[in-house]
């Protein structure tokens, strides 16, 4: 993909602004989270999309008419090599039976808070559920992840399990929406991620 530094795509159902290519190379999700909060585009603060809207900005670029954003789309999902990853901002903690998501400096009002999200209606079993990565896209779970309903396709899921967060990957097989990658330490998949401002700053 070629990058265009500074570039913001403008999502109007969510009123963010994400930057046009990936942050934060190389990193793990722990070391992503600490750098995001120092990290600024044109001067806006920025914060790692969460699955709900990761999910949403997909389903912008999918639908845009822009040649730059069906560029950023195919980056993100097409299948090939070499291997492309995303941290979203979401990790996973098991309180009694109950199983929650956990979404560190997400940005609100200018600020940067956590949010918690008890899950329901997710897949829990130890095993890859197949989906189509059109069907998760046009969904509207309050999570962002796969329901337990859809149709056959390419798009794997992996359970959430305390303790991990969340990735999304394409390769040369298929495209993964993965929550069992450990957050830090020396075996961790190396990822990239998309980072959004508040509100539409492509008009400043």
């Amino acid at each position: 993909m070629t990058e265009n530094p500074g570039r913001f795509i403008y999502v109007p159902s969510a009123d963010i602004s994400v930057v046009g290519h990936r942050l934060l190379l190389g990193m793990n999700y722990d070391q992503s989270q600490k750098e995001i909060v120092r990290t600024k585009e044109q001067g806006e603060k920025l914060s790692i999309l969460t699955p709900y809207q990761f999910r949403g900005f997909l389903r912008y670029l999918r639908d845009s008419e822009i040649p730059e954003d069906q560029e950023v789309f195919r980056d993100i999902t097409q299948l090939g090599l070499p291997s492309r990853a995303n941290w979203l901002n979401a990790r996973f903690e098991k309180r009694g039976s109950e199983m929650y998501m956990i979404s560190e400096n997400v940005l609100e009002k200018g600020g940067y808070v956590t949010k918690e999200q008890r899950l329901e209606d997710f897949l829990e079993q130890n095993e890859t559920f197949e989906s189509s990565l059109n069907n998760w896209i046009n969904s509207n779970t309050p999570h962002g992840l796969p329901s337990l309903k859809g149709s056959k396709g390419r798009l794997c899921f992996w359970h959430p399990e305390s303790g991990k967060a969340v990735g999304f990957w394409a390769n040369l097989r298929t495209a993964y929406l993965h929550c069992l990658f450990p957050p830090s330490g020396e075996k961790t998949l190396r990822h990239g991620v998309f980072a959004y401002a508040e509100g539409d700053v492509t008009k400043k």
